[in-house]
């Protein structure tokens, strides 16, 4: 999802397709720098938030659609984010990976059961 601001409106996209455009209730006057603050207490905890300074093209929204950066932050060595593992997700990929092995075993010995 990408939220493009300008002094006058707010720009929804999702897959770098315009999804809706909002008019702003005033004009954005209060903003300084190149900083932006993003959240409160109530809101949840974002993975990762990207801000560009400037208008992104509707092109480099693709990119990070379809790579998670545009092609000139990858080349700079951004890599996207990765969650911390836990030991949760360890034990849920070994089951997987246990389930998908006895699928397979099923299936081998029904096909010589067959035969």
């Amino acid at each position: 999802m990408a939220v493009v601001a300008n002094q006058t409106s707010l720009s929804f996209y999702t897959d770098a397709k315009l999804q809706k455009t909002v008019p702003l209730r005033r004009p954005v006057t209060d903003c300084t720098g190149r900083a932006l603050i993003i959240g409160a207490p109530d809101v949840p905890r974002l993975g990762e938030i990207t801000f560009f300074p400037r208008q992104v093209s509707v092109a480099e929204m693709d990119e990070i659609s379809r790579n998670a950066f545009t092609f000139e932050s990858l080349a700079a060595g951004k890599l996207p984010f990765q969650p911390e593992k836990t030991p949760f997700d360890a034990a849920h990929a070994i089951l997987a990976n246990e389930f998908a092995q006895a699928k397979t075993e099923r299936e081998k010995v029904m096909q010589e059961m067959h035969l």
